[in-house]
């Protein structure tokens, strides 16, 4: 910062427009807020549809950015569970305001959608790095399974551990961030064989995560069909698609029972015929949306227990240098689709 009261930021000036760093000044938080000073924030495939598409954006210019790990600088009123100096991870948002951004050095976030740090995280070297590959991957995964509205409504593991016991569940895309996520909350959950596509050279790591059986992406719908026949006679219920592409909204749909339901990430390319009792919900993992607050409130409460006991893995990363400079680069490297089981986190402190 050059004052006290301003800070650098990375903006997007117009729809499909570049970005620019700016000064801008550091907010206030209001009730049930908190501002913290980002230490780490990761990019996701939403900032770069943000930019080019304006995807989930009120009004431009914006900051983008929905992941972020920081120290609690100033608690507004309401807030009971953190004080300041507390290591935070939080889900962030593209807002008119811009202050509850992540791509920048300060940020305002809603304390329900915040977790604490462990004292004993077991990623404590890199702890803000790791830390911030959670919030939107997470939200997603677990919005996805169990949430009612946005989500196939799955009963929670953590009300009922023993209801999908021994049930096999397929996710498209397990190296995605969303797909590691997912692994391990339907370990969590009790899904076995729990399977997934993916880039065979990331199949150690995702069993790992807790996946049985890993398949090469790049296998035909029918070939995946016979592969997943070799692990299980069972039938699929729940197919979790990552990626969403036709082609793996289709395979998906091809591995599914009669009464199976598809949870997608983006638009629906597959639909039910004529009495066909197969379902598709594509999901959101915004805390933020009105349907998701209640349930995210849940989830965020109980998250920074899970990541003490590791039950929740954050994804591997990598830093992009440059700190706020390095995120057009990085967001690059995933509108090109050059990152692979790991998200990319940048350094807002550290920008020249």
């Amino acid at each position: 910062m050059s004052t006290m009261s301003q800070q650098k930021a990375w903006m997007v000036k117009s729809k499909g427009g570049d970005h620019e760093i700016i000064m801008r000044d550091i907010p206030k938080p209001h009730h049930g807020e908190m501002l913290i000073k980002v230490c780490s924030a990761a990019l996701n495939p939403i900032d770069w549809r943000a930019q080019d598409y304006g995807f989930m954006v009120e009004e431009f210019p914006a900051v983008l950015g929905m992941d972020a790990a920081g120290e609690v600088m100033e608690v507004g009123d309401g807030v009971r569970d953190f004080k300041k100096g507390d290591r935070v991870l939080t889900h962030g948002r593209y807002d008119k305001e811009n202050d509850h951004a992540c791509f920048q050095q300060y940020m305002l976030c809603k304390a329900d959608f915040t977790a604490t740090i462990p004292s004993k995280f077991a990623h404590e070297k890199h702890a803000f790095d790791s830390a911030a590959t959670i919030p939107l991957g997470f939200n997603t995964a677990s919005v996805g399974l169990f949430g009612r509205d946005l989500g196939a409504g799955l009963t929670p593991p953590w009300k009922d551990r023993s209801k999908y016991r021994n049930r096999p569940m397929m996710i498209m895309g397990g190296a995605t961030s969303v797909g590691c996520y997912t692994i391990q909350l339907a370990r969590y959950a009790g899904f076995s064989p729990i399977m997934c596509t993916a880039s065979m050279e990331n199949e150690k790591y995702l069993k790992d995560l807790g996946a049985h059986h890993v398949f090469d992406r790049d296998m035909s719908a029918e070939d995946l069909k016979m592969a997943v026949r070799k692990h299980t006679k069972d039938p699929i219920r729940v197919v979790f698609d990552t990626v969403s592409r036709r082609e793996t909204q289709e395979a998906g749909w091809n591995l599914l029972a009669d009464d199976g339901l598809l949870i997608v990430t983006l638009e629906p390319k597959v639909e039910p015929g004529s009495g066909d009792r197969r379902e598709v919900v594509s999901t959101r993992g915004s805390p933020h949306i009105g349907q998701n607050k209640d349930f995210s409130k849940e989830t965020w409460s109980q998250l920074s227990d899970w990541l003490k006991n590791e039950r929740i893995m954050p994804n591997r990363f990598e830093v992009q240098h440059g700190g706020l400079n390095g995120i057009e680069d990085g967001l690059d490297m995933l509108r090109d689709e050059r990152v692979s089981a790991k998200k990319l986190v940048v350094h807002p402190q550290e920008t020249s």
